[in-house]
């Protein structure tokens, strides 16, 4: 009777530290994201402006929004998609609190899921006590990845559906991963992802019991996967933009990642750094906490020749699929790092990182290495994204006088000319009753006119003699906002005497008013 005591006291007494671990890593992530985020009058992203001025739109027209007249060189122009649908159903209760405010408080909360995603995922595949690993998570590459934890847009909500997928995945808890994955389905536009890694684990699954030890005959069970694709099939036929979300995923996923990496194509030099590839060197600088980790657990394969259980091999191969997608993308940094980490402390829990460094002094230099690694980026991070923006942007959010002014001095759907898809959200922002070229990415455009793209980046470029002229005629659009990177084209404009200058901006943005007649001085 008393053994029982003890082990039920034993369990009580676990259970509470964890609860109070979770806790106490919530709040010090949350402290982090709140010390980031809160001193600047604006977010890290621009198309940070785009998701929460979208949630606007659902709070005041409803959330099942049709049709999108405020991209005039999009193919949402035709047939409109959100591939992040639910996320901005999601923003919407957050925005009672104001826009920028609403939007940051949001991002905390979403944080806070992530938390709770990746510290379930880590008790389910059995970690005791992953407090100071999840700990460091966020550090171990640099500042990119605060830098992604802080914008306001669908993968905060991903990287927490993805890991509660996983960890439902390994209970094998079929109808509540099916439910995840319709949500996973309605709230961004990479939700296929899961599907891979369910499949994997299936196969893991009949292959080898948990010990890790090869079965003699292939276990007979449901497939999870089962239950995960029949979700997304039921998320996809669910959205309220099908079925022309069908294509937005193709488009999304597929067609943008392919005009990306291709070079030949001048089109689409400027584009979102999340979709570059990422070199060895930059692995090797900003990773550096994760390789050497790795190396540790390599020379302790190595060495020892370890029994790896299925749970650490399954993870193993998630962190490989995520190296060669992050070197391919760099969007899939949010799931490398923790999946990752997540794996050494699994690794190191059976496999004491004491066998493979022995001296206490290595242990320090490497501990101190890392603390310096942890602050360096996390100072890189603010300067990044609180300081530099405060002093450039003087602490208010990108281009808000300029939306001001269109939003005071033009009518309402009247089309402004952007010379840059980034500059579009910001302006969208505060001025949502005029209407712009493209959101987002250029290949938007593209989809819809080849042609128009290449006249739009040439125009940008200043390579037309009469720049003016084919705005009006060809975009239709008689209000031009030049970007501050824009020179050749803000020289030939401040030269036309059919361009009257009515703007100039703290970052350098300009914007003119455009008259089918020369303009008295």
């Amino acid at each position: 009777m008393k053994n029982k005591l003890k082990i039920t006291g034993s369990k009580h007494a676990e259970a509470g530290w964890q609860r109070l671990s979770v806790i106490t890593l919530a709040i010090l992530w949350s402290a982090v994201v709140v010390y980031m985020h809160f001193p600047a009058e604006t977010m890290v992203g621009n198309d940070d402006f785009y998701h929460i001025q979208i949630a606007q739109l659902m709070q005041e027209e409803g959330l099942f929004i049709k049709d999108f007249p405020y991209a005039t060189e999009s193919v949402w122009i035709d047939a409109y998609f959100d591939k992040e649908w639910l996320f901005h159903v999601a923003l919407v209760p957050f925005l009672k609190f104001g826009k920028l405010t609403g939007a940051k408080i949001a991002i905390v909360f979403f944080n806070v899921l992530i938390v709770l995603a990746i510290w379930y995922l880590a008790i389910t595949v059995g970690i005791h006590r992953p407090f100071w690993w999840l700990l460091i998570l966020p550090y171990c590459a640099y500042n990119w990845y605060w830098t992604r934890l802080l914008m306001c847009r669908p993968h905060l909500l991903s990287i927490a559906i993805l890991f509660l997928s996983l960890a439902l995945m390994l209970k094998r808890r079929g109808l509540l991963l099916s439910i995840v994955s319709v949500l996973y389905a309605l709230s961004y536009t990479g939700h296929w992802q899961i599907l891979g890694l369910v499949i994997i684990y299936d196969i893991f699954y009949v292959t080898f019991d948990e010990t890790g030890s090869r079965r003699k005959t292939f276990k007979k069970c449901f497939p999870m996967a089962a239950y995960c694709a029949a979700g997304l099939i039921v998320g996809e036929l669910l959205h309220p933009n099908f079925p022309n979300n069908i294509r937005g995923l193709y488009l999304q996923n597929i067609l943008v990642l392919n005009s990306y990496w291709d070079a030949s194509n001048e089109l689409f030099r400027l584009r979102p750094q999340e979709l570059g590839q990422v070199g060895f060197r930059f692995l090797l600088v900003n990773f550096a906490p994760i390789l050497v980790f790795l190396l540790l657990a390599l020379i302790r394969g190595v060495v020892q020749r370890p029994v790896l259980t299925r749970n650490t091999r399954l993870l193993g191969c998630y962190l490989l699929i995520y190296i060669v997608l992050t070197v391919q993308s760099f969007r899939f940094l949010e799931y490398l790092v923790p999946m990752s980490i997540l794996l050494f402390a699994l690794y190191f829990q059976s496999n004491s990182l004491s066998l493979v460094i022995r001296h206490r002094a290595v242990t320090t230099t490497l501990a101190v290495m890392l603390l310096i690694f942890m602050i360096a980026g996390l100072g890189k991070c603010y300067v990044k994204n609180v300081y530099f923006k405060r002093i450039a942007q003087k602490n208010e959010r990108k281009y808000a006088r300029a939306s001001d002014w269109i939003r005071d001095n033009l009518e309402d759907k009247e089309i402004v000319y952007t010379t840059t898809w980034g500059a579009t959200p910001p302006l969208f922002f505060g001025a949502s009753k005029q209407r712009y070229l493209v959101f987002l990415d250029p290949y938007f455009m593209y989809a819809r006119s080849p042609d128009r793209l290449k006249i739009w980046h040439n125009i940008n470029l200043g390579l037309y003699e009469n720049p003016a002229s084919m705005i009006k005629d060809i975009f239709n659009a008689r209000t031009v906002f030049v970007a501050e990177h824009h020179k050749e084209l803000l020289a030939q404009l401040k030269n036309d005497a059919t361009a009257r200058h009515v703007y100039e901006g703290p970052l350098g943005e300009n914007i003119f008013l455009l008259s089918d007649t020369p303009l008295l001085n």
